[in-house]
C-alpha cells in the first residue's frame, strides 16, 4: 500500500470499529494535539488511544487525504465531542501522518492548514 492507502485503511478500520494497531509501527509517535489545550494521548497502543477517544465522546470525520512528499500524508478532518448532557463541539484538525514501510510512524498536528501543507511538502 502507498502512504495515502495506509491512512485510508486506518480510517476505514476506525469507522468500522476494527483494530488498527497492525498499521502502526512499534515506535509510533504523536507530536502536538488536535486542539489547543487538549491533553496529549495517554495510551501508547493505537487501539487503546482510539478506544479512549470513543469513551471520551470524541469522533473524527476525515474530509481529505492528500499525498505529500517522503511518505507524508495531509489529513483534514473534523473532530467532534459530544458532552454527557447532550451538548457538544466540533473543530477542524490539520494533521500530517508519516508512513514508512507500510506503517504509520508519526502523526503531527498543526494549528493551521498552511503549516501542515508545508510539513507534508505540498506546494500551494
Amino acid at each position: 500500500m502507498d502512504p495515502p492507502d495506509v491512512v485510508r485503511e486506518v480510517v476505514r478500520r476506525f469507522k468500522a470499529g476494527e483494530p488498527v494497531g497492525a498499521l502502526f509501527s512499534p515506535g509510533y509517535e504523536v507530536v502536538g494535539t488536535p486542539a489547543p489545550g487538549m491533553p496529549a494521548p495517554r495510551h501508547a497502543d493505537a487501539d487503546d488511544r482510539l478506544a479512549a477517544m470513543r469513551t471520551e465522546g470524541l469522533d473524527a470525520q476525515v474530509r481529505d487525504i492528500v499525498p505529500g512528499d517522503g511518505g507524508r500524508v495531509l489529513v483534514r478532518s473534523v473532530w467532534s465531542h459530544r458532552g454527557e448532557a447532550g451538548g457538544g463541539s466540533a473543530f477542524l484538525v490539520h494533521a500530517v501522518m508519516s508512513v514508512r514501510d507500510g506503517l504509520l510512524v508519526e502523526t503531527r498536528y498543526f494549528a493551521t492548514e498552511r503549516e501542515a501543507q508545508r510539513y507534508a511538502g505540498i506546494v500551494v
